[in-house]
């Protein structure tokens, strides 16, 4: 039931997630007494089918922020199924010249260089021993367009262990060598924190609001962090109704500032640029 739950098969029944993973074993009980009570024989108060029982309440859960809920189904059915951390980077992807898997192959054959700069979120990471003693690692990565491995040497994999978590999006750079003619090796050269990099070239800041609710929460939280670069711009869609106004002056967008404004309720969506 708890995957179930990550992988979202109860959406229709309870869109949060969340809540409903963390009353997993109170509905489990509860169906487990009301499957008793039915085969006793007892009927309700009212002579019908229903269980006499009251319906439990639910614990108050938080939704998950995105890249959390997008973790738990990948958890879930090992794969990320509704869509992919990294699909709402991917203008900050493109000025950091990110190399898409899909793309490596035909980048290979168009230049003389196989130095490529690459992104994704880690699944697993393999340590082993060489002969000679030195750790070194194979990290699954995944990035919108399929799955692909990278081999981390000894000195890099003791700078950058603890960026090689599972789920923690990265950006490296790798020299990619071709093994036949669809099979290419990655060799990692430097790892760094992905969130750092693009919040470096994001320019524009887009706040989907659902609910007015959130307004002052969003200008608490922008006069915490100060005025900077980015644009931001508060956006409200009713029907085929669309609303946008773009903040006075720029605002400093730090690491954490979107997850921040995602937590907020009211919030549907924070989209970089």
């Amino acid at each position: 039931m708890e995957s179930l739950a990550q992988a979202g098969a109860f959406d229709q029944m309870n869109s949060n997630r969340a809540q409903v993973l963390a009353a997993s074993e109170i509905l489990l009980k509860y169906a487990a007494a009301v499957a008793e009570e039915r085969n006793s024989g007892q009927a309700s108060l009212f002579g019908g089918a229903q269980p006499s029982l009251p319906a439990p309440g639910l614990p108050k859960v938080e939704k998950w922020e995105p890249l959390e809920y997008l973790r738990h189904e990948f958890d879930a059915v090992g794969f990320y199924l509704s869509s992919h951390p990294l699909d709402n980077m991917t203008s900050q992807l493109e000025k950091l010249r990110v190399v898409p898997s899909s793309k490596v192959m035909e980048t290979l054959q168009s230049g003389p260089t196989n130095r490529l700069r690459m992104a994704g979120i880690v699944i697993r990471k393999q340590e082993r021993t060489s002969q000679k003693g030195n750790r070194f690692a194979f990290v699954q990565l995944s990035d919108p367009y399929g799955v692909y491995e990278v081999m981390v040497f000894s000195e890099l994999l003791a700078q950058s262990r603890d960026l090689l978590e599972a789920g923690t999006p990265i950006l490296l750079s790798v020299d990619a060598d071709k093994k036949g003619e669809e099979e290419v090796r990655f060799l990692a050269q430097s790892i760094e924190a992905l969130t750092q990099a693009v919040q470096s070239v994001t320019r524009r800041l887009d706040i989907h609001i659902a609910g007015g609710e959130a307004v002052g929460k969003i200008k608490n939280l922008l006069e915490r962090t100060g005025q900077g670069r980015v644009k931001v711009s508060l956006i409200v869609e009713a029907g085929k109704r669309r609303a946008e106004i773009e903040l006075p002056g720029g605002w400093n967008i730090i690491e954490g500032t979107p997850k921040s404004l995602r937590a907020i309720a009211g919030i549907a969506d924070v989209r970089e640029f």
